[in-house]
């Protein structure tokens, strides 16, 4: 029995009848979450927009459902069948988009800052390990070492950009979103 079913089995357990049980999950399995990265003064915005969008593109619908072994059509369907195998009535699926900006005034501009760093950091070591391991793939769907280069190229010059005006990063409101599923059914005993 799955980590997943256990837990179920547990909340039905203790739900009292006719209440509700549920679920929240990142539909998004991690990485490739949407994120609005605020207008730098730097020269390929636009270009890394047109390039990130592209290869997210190519990589979702033809590598990531491999990698991970589901069918991403339907946002974790499998986590609404398992509402249903553990017996739960009624089960609604829909979601829910949490946001963060480093530039919300109740985060310390020094804070807010250092976290917009650390995700852009983040994301570059992502694309590296990308193109290292999938990168040929890639370029035979259609995203070109070349452009895998410039991109590389222009989010190196965004993250140097960041470093060194820690202050910028607050004012362009950068804003990382988080997109999750949430799964409810009803307790019928």
């Amino acid at each position: 029995m799955s980590d997943v079913a256990q837990a179920l089995r547990e909340q039905v357990r203790v739900a009292i009848p006719g209440g509700t049980v549920s679920a929240v999950a990142c539909f998004c399995h991690g990485g490739g979450l949407p994120h609005y990265h605020g207008r730098y003064p730097l020269a390929g915005n636009q270009r890394i927009d047109e390039l990130s969008v592209k290869l997210d593109r190519i990589w979702r619908k033809n590598i990531r459902p491999e990698l991970l072994g589901v069918d991403h059509t339907v946002p974790n369907l499998d986590l609404a069948w398992q509402f249903k195998e553990a017996g739960l009535q009624e089960v609604q699926v829909n979601g829910h988009l949490s946001l963060v900006s480093p530039g919300d005034n109740r985060i310390p501009a020094v804070e807010g800052a250092n976290y917009a760093i650390i995700r852009q950091k983040k994301a570059l070591d992502r694309l590296v390990q990308m193109q290292e391991k999938h990168g040929r793939r890639l370029a035979r769907l259609g995203f070109s070492q070349v452009e895998f280069e410039e991109l590389l190229k222009l989010k190196r010059a965004r993250l140097r950009y960041m470093q060194e005006q820690g202050d910028e990063v607050r004012q362009v409101m950068e804003v990382f979103t988080y997109a999750l599923l949430m799964v409810k059914g009803k307790v019928i005993k």
